[in-house]
């Protein structure tokens, strides 16, 4: 079996498909062009068309890097019975998992825990340090107060595409009950089987204990969280923004903060970025700012993606 590959490959992703080679029963070839033996081949970024089909008559299985910029001739594709694979985009993996660090942080407490230690901060009738064992120790001797936990709170979902549905997915194994808005609501089975409920925008704004946004930026999305649909959200709710800065009303939402209309918030994105020094988000307390970082490609999580693609597709070739 052959894995080509038609690609101008970074170093890292040479050394990569090489150990995979080393490791795994991949046979991996690095090509320019085709010579008619390729029956799987990997693409990211070059562009694939009907010559370059002809020229490969074994062709099986196509492995298409969805992060990339490869164009294929699907129709073609599938016209000869090849199958077409797609390596997912993974970084909105990463923004999942980044709104619920966000929230967690905020839940418990995170940030003012980790500087109370640091700054060695005692509850007043903490004396000494107690020599600790399974019963004796000293219960949050720093005196942390509104801690909470997320276990049967309702996180409210703002744009449920493939982002937002892993949201649910993440949410429901905290025990959350879910609910969520977007223009497009999904088909019933999606929303059965995520178990979420599809609420109108103020209603879910009035219902949610946590609002997390993850939807694209556009005119109509610009504001769409402002000084109205902050007033409808609980005191004791939290915000999270791993979208885009501009779909909140940055000035509603210090105001929101500063008179506790909420509870917090968790910001990966702002108006401008970097953020300007003279942000008063910045000398909040009720919030953990973050640098655009929520999308952060993992190497890791795609090559683990990329190799079992490509095994797969081997290994039903020679079944």
């Amino acid at each position: 079996m052959v894995t080509a590959t038609f690609e101008a490959f970074s170093q890292p992703d040479l050394e990569f498909l090489q150990a995979a080679e080393a490791t795994t029963d991949l046979d991996v070839v690095i090509r320019g062009e085709p010579v008619g033996d390729e029956d799987v081949i990997l693409v990211e970024h070059r562009d694939i068309d009907g010559e370059w089909l002809r020229r490969m008559p074994a062709l099986r299985c196509v492995v298409a890097v969805e992060s990339g910029r490869a164009l294929l001739p699907y129709s073609q594709i599938r016209a000869r019975g090849v199958e077409v694979r797609i390596v997912p985009n993974l970084s909105g993996l990463g923004v999942a998992e980044h709104a619920f660090a966000l929230l967690l942080a905020l839940k418990k407490q995170v940030t003012r825990g980790d500087a109370a230690v640091r700054q060695n901060r005692w509850r007043p009738e903490v004396v000494e340090p107690l020599f600790t064992d399974q019963r004796a120790h000293t219960f949050n001797w720093a005196g942390l107060d509104n801690l909470g936990w997320l276990w049967r709170e309702t996180l409210g979902i703002i744009g449920f595409g493939r982002i937002g549905q892993a949201i649910a997915k993440r949410a429901r194994a905290f025990d959350m009950e879910v609910c969520y808005f977007d223009r497009h609501p999904v088909a019933a089975a999606v929303e059965r089987h995520l178990g979420v409920q599809y609420l109108p925008l103020d209603d879910l704004l009035t219902r949610s204990d946590a609002v997390t946004l993850h939807l694209p930026f556009s005119v109509e999305s610009e504001h769409l969280i402002g000084q109205r649909e902050l007033s409808l959200m609980k005191p004791t709710a939290l915000l999270i923004n791993t979208a885009r800065g501009r779909v909140v009303d940055e000035e509603a939402l210090i105001s929101a903060l500063q008179s506790r209309k909420i509870a917090g918030a968790g910001l990966d994105v702002f108006v401008y970025e970097p953020i300007q020094s003279d942000n008063p988000l910045i000398g909040l307390d009720n919030v953990i700012l973050t640098p655009h970082v929520a999308g952060i490609f993992s190497p890791v999580a795609r090559e683990r993606q990329i190799l079992a693609l490509l095994q797969e597709a081997l290994n039903c070739q020679e079944s």
